[in-house]
């Protein structure tokens, strides 16, 4: 809902690179968000 901030959006580019998009992290992305 709230506009991804550039902080956030370095963090998700951050966790991609790390490891492969997988439907559990995005839930726990948002979770945190």
């Amino acid at each position: 809902m709230i506009p991804p901030t550039p902080q956030q959006q370095q963090q998700q580019i951050k966790q991609d690179l790390m490891v492969p998009p997988m439907p559990q992290q995005q839930q726990q992305q948002q979770q945190i968000k």
